[in-house]
């Protein structure tokens, strides 16, 4: 058996810092190893016109196998394999080809050009594939016979738009509240932040929680729950049904998403018609960072719309009133202390995108009475 290195691509987010890769994230590569046999076919037919099927045994002997992480980055080292007594030695060559084609049909995605690299039916792959990136994460393909390639959820979405299928699916992170479920059939009703309500079907393995959080519910304590799940949508993005649970936790009322995705709500003009709101995508993007440099020992601030857009994180200490104004756009913000006793006011310009103002921050909050017991 002979072993190369076929593919690196690099996962780029704050979930993957440090080397890290989600388990569930590694089911993408199980598509593409699928991908690339289907498109490597779709080659060798194209070769040979006069032939319906690729030839018995085709495939036999080769495979893609992951057999490392690059060190220093979330870098999966994905590997062909094959025999060297493989009956279609030039299958090889088609897969390499069938990379490259991969590669291109995805950098003409994130371009927003025509998809010409591959026909609208292989394209139906990505409906799988990629389906665990959130906002602000992406894949990069780096190929030496191909233009670099970034895989993220719009241009995933123009993959799959561009392709044959109805419907596809996507990792999603639903906000609600439990208000019915049904034991024997094993679903339960979310009422999501804005009123609409949607019926999610889950394992077996899930039911104490549910039943714990409809019971409270019906003890008029409206828990609000983060559900991790596989969605179904349509063409027009609109979700239609949820095909699996991952797992469902119940959220403090100050959690920094959460708040996001009720800010998300806001329309402009919501205060008297002049107040704005910023891009949904940033206000993602600020929740990401939040969650990845925010220590969890921390009291969490109190989390408002500002009317230019912006938000205000205050925290309620004993001795102190801090405060930050964030602006989602630029990633930067302003600081403000005021010790309720003696008036001393502290102030300080951040950069979210630098971890040291972020450690700053925490360290001003701890040292405040900030932490939690």
């Amino acid at each position: 058996m002979n072993i190369e290195p076929f593919l690196k691509p690099r996962l780029i987010g704050h979930r993957f810092d440090g080397g890290v890769v989600p388990l569930h994230v590694l089911a993408d590569f199980a598509v593409l190893e699928q991908m690339i046999v289907e498109i490597a076919k779709w080659k060798y037919r194209i070769d040979h016109p006069e032939r319906k099927r690729v030839p018995r045994g085709f495939t036999e002997g080769i495979s893609l196998k992951l057999t490392g992480l690059e060190e220093g980055s979330a870098i999966p080292i994905v590997s062909i394999c094959f025999a060297v007594t493989s009956l279609f030695p030039t299958t090889n060559s088609y897969f390499h080809d069938a990379k490259s084609d991969l590669i291109g049909c995805i950098h003409e995605a994130e371009e927003n050009k025509p998809i010409t690299k591959l026909p609208p039916g292989l394209l139906g792959f990505f409906a799988k594939f990629g389906r665990s990136l959130e906002a602000g994460e992406s894949i990069l393909f780096v190929d030496g016979n191909a233009a670099p390639a970034t895989l993220t959820q719009e241009s995933r979405h123009r993959l799959v738009m561009a392709s044959t299928i109805r419907e596809y699916s996507e990792d999603v992170i639903l906000h609600g509240t439990i208000t019915g479920m049904e034991a024997r059939d094993e679903w339960f009703n979310l009422e999501q932040l804005d009123g609409t309500i949607i019926e999610v079907h889950h394992d077996a393995i899930h039911f104490d929680t549910v039943l714990a959080l409809f019971n409270q519910y019906a003890a008029l304590q409206k828990v609000k729950v983060r559900v991790h799940a596989t969605g179904r949508f349509d063409r027009d993005r609109k979700l239609k049904t949820i095909e699996s649970v991952e797992r469902i936790a119940v959220v403090d009322a100050l959690d920094v998403r959460l708040r996001i995705e009720e800010l998300k709500l806001l329309r402009p003009g919501w205060l008297d018609g002049t107040g704005r709101v910023s891009p949904k995508a940033e206000l993602d993007q600020f929740a990401l960072l939040f969650e990845a440099n925010y220590p969890e020992d921390l009291q969490l601030p109190y989390l408002f719309p500002m009317p230019n857009g912006h938000l205000s994180a205050e925290w309620r200490l004993s001795d102190w009133s801090p405060s930050m104004e964030i602006d989602p756009v630029t990633r930067r913000g302003e600081w403000h202390a005021l010790n309720l006793e003696s008036n001393l006011e502290e102030e300080r310009e951040l950069d979210f995108t630098n971890i040291e103002d972020w450690v700053w921050v925490a360290d001003q909050v701890r040292s405040k009475g900030g932490i939690t017991e």
